[in-house]
């Protein structure tokens, strides 16, 4: 993991541009299981008192373009967040409003976090380097890593709210939710989907509601991370054909300040 990195001109109320440039692996990953304690099946797979399966896989060349490369090394993610607007010592496992170990498997290289800063500053960091993970990561693990490279550009939106993280990719808006109880994600999940939508496209929220069953592709990120999680991808090429209103927000360019250091 590293930071925190102090934003400068980030104060609350503001919203953190994060984009993923680049993400070089190390050689080797893992993936491991410990049955009967962990995951979301411990008592289907009880395996045996404190055994623990250990699976490694060797990447290939990462001097090779990540898009030719395996797919596990193809899906490189990290866990990203901003400090939270509570002060004290928490678990960096569960996310949450202020983005964290949310293990989307489409926030990889080429994409864009948003999330909304909570304190001077922002405090930004990451941490949690996945070679790939499938949706769900239902046995506590993905294919875990290390990065060499980690490459990132980070700016600051003044007067463009959020109260919750979303994701750019470069076909679609990503909304999620997250709550322990799996039902619970999936209504905040929708909640988000039907604000984002509604705001995107110009529609009252009766109608992005309808709109969210025909154009949203809604998955299961993760159920092992405390906190269980759920994501929409919502197109943005609906929009691009002028249906349902307003221009994609992918296309408008966002006044922002660039600047950021690490605090002394």
């Amino acid at each position: 993991m590293t930071g925190p990195i102090y934003i400068e001109e980030a104060q609350p109320g503001d919203v953190l541009k994060v984009t993923l440039n680049k993400i070089v692996p190390r050689a080797y990953a893992t993936n491991f299981n410990v049955p009967g304690m962990f995951g979301q099946f411990p008592n289907v797979y009880p395996g045996r008192p404190g055994q623990i399966s250990v699976s490694r896989s060797r990447q290939d060349d990462d001097r090779v373009p990540a898009r030719h490369r395996s797919a596990a090394a193809g899906h490189s993610r990290a866990r990203s967040a901003v400090a939270r607007k509570e002060p004290g010592r928490y678990s960096s496992v569960p996310p949450g409003e202020y983005a964290g170990n949310m293990d989307i498997r489409d926030f990889v290289a080429g994409t864009t976090l948003y999330v909304p800063v909570h304190v001077p500053g922002a405090l930004l960091w990451t941490g949690d380097s996945h070679a790939g993970q499938g949706n769900g990561e239902v046995n506590l693990t993905a294919i875990e890593t290390a990065y060499k490279e980690f490459n990132i550009t980070v700016e600051v939106v003044k007067g463009k709210p959020l109260d919750f993280p979303r994701i750019e990719t470069a076909k679609s808006w990503i909304t999620m939710g997250f709550d322990q109880d799996l039902n619970k994600a999936w209504a905040q999940a929708k909640a988000q989907t039907v604000k984002f939508l509604s705001e995107q496209r110009g529609v009252s929220a009766e109608q992005a509601e309808k709109l969210m069953t025909s154009v949203s592709d809604c998955r299961v990120s993760q159920v092992v991370n405390i906190k269980k999680g759920i994501h929409c991808l919502n197109p943005k090429e609906y929009a691009r054909q002028g249906r349902h209103g307003a221009p994609d927000q992918g296309d408008v360019e966002i006044p922002t300040s660039r600047t950021s250091r690490t605090p002394t």
